[in-house]
Order: structure tokens, then C-alpha cells, then sequence
């Protein structure tokens, strides 16, 4: 099994790709026991961004999640915590 890093970086992707990498990321994830990852979206247009909060919104594996505050670096970060609580089946 191979190890799964704590941050995705999606800057200079476009909202479609960039979707598809991080429910795939949040997938491998969830099943690498991971309770917090960060997302690095940048700040750019706002585009990403809302396409990126969307997605986290009705994403099965997302407990909860913040857009990063002052002092987090030069880019936007998203916290995620998966939920323990529910089973999920991956296929």
C-alpha cells in the first residue's frame, strides 16, 4: 500500500480536473486512515475555489471543512475531517 500525503495541491488546474483529482485523493484517503487533509487550491479567480467547495459539500466522506485563515501560507487552504462514524463501501 503505498502512502498517502496529508495535502493535494491543485493550483494551476482547471475545476474539472482539479474536481476529479480530489475525489479520487479523498477517496484514497479515507481508506489510508487519513482523519485530516489539506487542499491547496491558491487564490487566483475564485473559480476553483467554488468549484472545489461544492464538491466537499456533497462529498460522502466529508465531515467538515474551513477555508484557511490568515498566517495558513500564501494560498487558500480547505481542512477535512472524515467521518468515522459511517460505514462506507468503496468498490
Amino acid at each position: 500500500m503505498k502512502a498517502i500525503d496529508s495535502r493535494i495541491d491543485l493550483r494551476g488546474m482547471d475545476s474539472e480536473e482539479a474536481c476529479y483529482r480530489t475525489d479520487k485523493y479523498l477517496d484514497e484517503a479515507y481508506l489510508g486512515n487519513l482523519g485530516e487533509v489539506t487542499i491547496v487550491h491558491g487564490k487566483g479567480t475564485g473559480i476553483l475555489r467554488k468549484a472545489i467547495n461544492d464538491m466537499l459539500k456533497r462529498h460522502p466522506h466529508v465531515k467538515s471543512y474551513r477555508l484557511g485563515v490568515y498566517g495558513e501560507g500564501a494560498t487558500i487552504w480547505e481542512i477535512l475531517v472524515f467521518d468515522s462514524s459511517i460505514q462506507y463501501e468503496i468498490p
